[in-house]
């Protein structure tokens, strides 16, 4: 009777054993297949039983699937030993107040296992005297989130930058939705108001509001596109002009309005502004065609009236004149003819932008034998020698052109050394708008480049910058005489031509004056 007792006992022990072996494979098995990391951390406590570590007493298969690390190389482990990191990032403290408490945790943390980073969202439960975590990787969904995020703050600082603001309106349900910038452009922080349609009209300027109300109700029914430009008074009462745009979609049944609101104040304004500046400019310029008027007929007039008088006394009354008197009405004659060119040379450089003529191909050669016939009997004169190879096509106006190389040629002529025979080198080559400078129109990829180069008198290159200015001088009148308006044309009409010009000199030397205009093939 004994040993069938002691069997009996046995096989329902054994029965036993192996159901409570199933139920931990089925257990295993279940933990196993978990699509979160599943750990049980039993406390280390101090003399004073204050909780010092954890010890890992178990974690799952997805372990490895998760960071690569098998369970057998975690378990048994202190969690100050395996993850130090844990003591620093929060999670310690987390584990401790929910094994005191019993007390559901959760939390989401960032970790970094080898060189790979990785962000769990955990929930903590007490078990018995441990806790169990499970822990879900969300890396993907936080690298998604992290991604969305710089793109809703470059999305945000680029509306900030542009001025502009976005919308999302659900009309079927009547949710509104803004861009921070959409908020600033009414005057208020981000979130300060819950949007809404009604709301909205409320920042109308009273005398704008029907109007837009009524485009509202014609577009709304219609779903077509959205443009309307209106006035809105922001929070602080300043009153803006805005402009909305947007489209109509419809998704799950509902329609949608999205779009885009600009503040348009400052265009306005500056507009405004623009115009009230052509409105001065034009009666600048009305002013000026009254100066030309009086420039080419009432001031010319009295000059030429005195040096015909001056003549005639000359031709009757030579005779009777002393030296002193014929000397003195030679200077009243000078005078006057350097009056006249000084007028003359006035409307030439106030008239250079008025050119109604619009730019076309300029062979320069053509420009520079025309100047040569004009300046012929100065060129024999001085016995000038000018040097030039094939100067290629501009894009530009000739006949001011033509006043170009004339007065640098003229110039180089006049500063020419005494007893040396005056030589111009004149030369082009093209070049690039990199290879100049950002200055010059970028509208022109190519320019020409033409250099004027003397072997004449030059001058201090302190003045490299001042040579330009109207009416400037280096010399005294009766070494050098002139109206000192040359180079002050030809700098105008180079600029009017989106060029540029520029001298560079060496005393007793000569000078080089070199000019970029637009090229034309």
């Amino acid at each position: 009777m004994v040993n069938e007792y002691e069997d009996n006992s046995k096989s329902i022990l054994l029965e036993k054993i192996d159901e409570l072996d199933a139920q931990r494979s089925f257990t295993r098995r279940v933990m196993d297949s978990s699509n979160s990391v599943i750990s049980y951390f039993l406390p280390i406590v101090n003399d004073e039983d204050h909780i010092i570590d954890f010890k890992i007493e178990y974690v799952n298969q997805h372990c490895t699937q998760v960071v690569g690390e098998k369970p057998i190389n975690v378990i048994g482990n202190k969690m100050s030993v395996y993850y130090p990191e844990n003591f620093n990032n929060g999670v310690f403290e987390e584990l401790i107040i929910c094994q005191k408490t019993a007390e559901p945790r959760e939390f989401k943390k960032r970790y970094v296992f080898g060189k790979e980073e990785f962000w769990f969202a955990s929930r903590v439960i007490k078990l018995d005297t441990g806790v169990v975590v499970f822990s879900k990787d969300i890396s993907k969904e936080k690298e998604f989130e992290l991604e969305h995020n710089v793109k809703n703050n470059l999305l945000s600082k680029a509306e900030y930058v542009a001025n502009i603001g976005s919308y999302k309106l659900n009309l079927t349900k009547n949710l509104l939705y803004y861009s921070d910038n959409a908020f600033r452009i009414l005057g208020f922080e981000p979130g300060d108001f819950t949007p809404k349609l009604e709301v909205f009209y409320k920042f109308i300027h009273p005398d704008d509001l029907s109007g837009v109300k009524a485009y509202h109700k014609e577009i709304f029914d219609e779903k077509t596109k959205l443009e309307s430009t209106y006035r809105i008074i922001t929070k602080s009462k300043k009153i803006k002009t805005v402009n909305s745009v947007g489209e109509f979609y419809k998704r799950d049944g509902d329609w949608y309005l999205v779009g885009v609101l600009t503040d348009l104040t400052k265009k306005k304004n500056e507009e405004q502004r623009l115009r009230y500046k052509n409105m001065e400019l034009k009666r600048t310029n009305d002013h000026l065609e009254s100066f030309n008027r009086i420039a080419s007929h009432d001031l010319q007039e009295p000059l030429r009236k005195i040096q015909m008088f001056i003549s005639r006394i000359t031709e009757q009354e030579g005779d009777i004149l002393s030296k002193d008197g014929f000397e003195a009405l030679n200077k009243v004659n000078t005078s006057a003819k350097r009056m006249r060119d000084l007028i003359s040379n006035l409307l030439t450089y106030s008239k250079i932008e008025k050119i109604e003529n619009k730019p076309s191909k300029v062979d320069l050669n053509v420009v520079l034998e025309n100047v040569k016939e004009d300046l012929a009997e100065r060129i024999s004169e001085n016995d000038v020698q000018i040097i030039n190879n094939d100067l290629s096509f501009v894009l530009g106006i000739q006949f001011q052109l033509e006043q170009v190389f004339s007065n640098l040629i003229e110039n180089s002529i006049k500063y020419r050394k005494p007893n040396v025979r005056p030589i111009i080198t004149i030369e082009c080559q093209v070049l690039s708008h990199t290879d100049i400078e950002s200055s010059l129109n970028p509208d022109y990829s190519k320019y020409l480049e033409i250099t004027f180069k003397d072997n004449g008198i030059g001058f201090d290159s302190k003045y490299e910058d001042k040579i330009f200015e109207i009416f400037k001088r280096l010399h005294t009148r009766s070494d050098y005489p002139g109206s000192g308006l040359g180079l002050s044309i030809c700098q105008k009409i180079v600029t009017s031509h989106h060029g540029r010009i520029n001298g560079k000199g060496i005393l007793g030397e000569g000078a080089v004056f070199t000019v970029y205009l637009p090229f034309s093939k």
